[in-house]
């Protein structure tokens, strides 16, 4: 079965949290949290398209800087999305560097913060030396993101006190190339596949496609018609991204609803059940709760992160524990 997205975990689960998800049929990817991401190739990074922040700690973010290293001659908009007070973040972090030689970079980042009432959104171009315009309101609960391909929401978990965004990422559906049908028709695979799953998703099927042909001239062809010929659709994939939540009954119903029935679950484990108070004392899950949560949310399938260093000795022991509570034996 095709997958539209790749999920690894950029470090160990020990080390500093990011997320690489890699869309493969459209070249692009994006990120959940930005630690250390020095093992990403600059090729890579470049196909990121966006990076959705949980909140500011350092381990979440200290990669921002190497990212905006490699994309700061681009021609293209970063997209950055984080919690309450993310544009501020973003402001002061941007203003601790001399930008007087960027005035011909055409370089944009794009911030957007979430609220419970409305998003907060602005832009911060390298011509103009990073310095914040155009901020205006996105009416919530609108989703924090979404494009022809993906939607996603986010809602803020408890982490003492400040919010740690918790997010689900989700295809409206999934449409798959017949590459049985491709072969029989005489069309070549190419990226023109993409612009025909895109006019499918934005139900632009009236729409012309040049379509490549195996003897390489192309020709045009109704969107509708390739649609018939060549797509097939299922329900779309989905995944949610849960760390740094203190371990609470409101956290709990909120990581329920935002990981329902979500085909991959990627979730904290920091500590033993054991130690429980120590992770109410430092505001993170349990390996047993993140397995538990999981199973209560239905979630498909489970990849976990952010360990406590404390455990480097016994590698599997947080792993094994919150698998067991997701699938319990019989």
């Amino acid at each position: 079965m095709s997958t539209s997205f790749h999920a690894r975990l950029v470090n160990s689960p020990f080390a500093d949290p990011a997320l690489y998800l890699r869309f493969p049929y459209r070249g692009q990817a994006i990120l959940f949290d930005c630690g250390e991401i020095h093992a990403l190739t600059t090729r890579d990074l470049l196909k990121i398209q966006a990076v959705f922040i949980s909140h500011c700690h350092i381990d979440h973010t200290i990669g921002l800087d190497h990212l905006l290293r490699n994309f700061l001659v681009q021609d293209r908009e970063l997209k950055l999305f984080g919690p309450p007070g993310f544009i501020d973040q973003m402001q002061h972090r941007l203003a601790g560097y001399t930008w007087n030689l960027t005035r011909d970079y055409p370089l944009r980042i794009r911030v957007t913060e979430w609220g419970q009432r409305h998003h907060l959104e602005c832009s911060f171009r390298a011509q103009n030396s990073f310095r914040q315009d155009s901020l205006r309101e996105i009416p919530a609960p609108a989703p924090i993101y979404e494009d022809a391909f993906i939607r996603v929401t986010a809602l803020a978990l408890d982490h003492r006190d400040i919010p740690s965004m918790g997010y689900r990422l989700e295809e409206p559906q999934h449409l798959s190339i017949d590459k049985e049908a491709l072969r029989h028709l005489g069309y070549s695979p190419g990226p023109w596949l993409s612009r025909l799953k895109e006019a499918i998703l934005r139900n632009q099927e009236e729409s012309l496609i040049e379509v490549a042909l195996e003897n390489g001239t192309s020709e045009s062809r109704c969107a509708g018609a390739l649609k018939s010929n060549l797509v097939r659709t299922r329900p779309g994939e989905s995944l949610c991204y849960i760390t740094d939540a203190s371990p609470t009954e409101e956290n709990r119903e909120r990581i329920l609803q935002l990981a329902r029935e979500v085909d991959l679950l990627v979730i904290e484990a920091c500590f033993p059940h054991a130690e429980l108070e120590r992770a109410r004392k430092r505001h993170h899950l349990t390996a047993h709760l993140s397995g538990l949560w999981a199973r209560e949310a239905g979630a498909r399938r489970l990849l976990l992160f952010h360990h406590s260093r404390k455990f480097l000795a016994l590698p599997d022991q947080l792993a094994i524990e919150a698998h067991t509570a997701f699938c319990p034996p019989k």
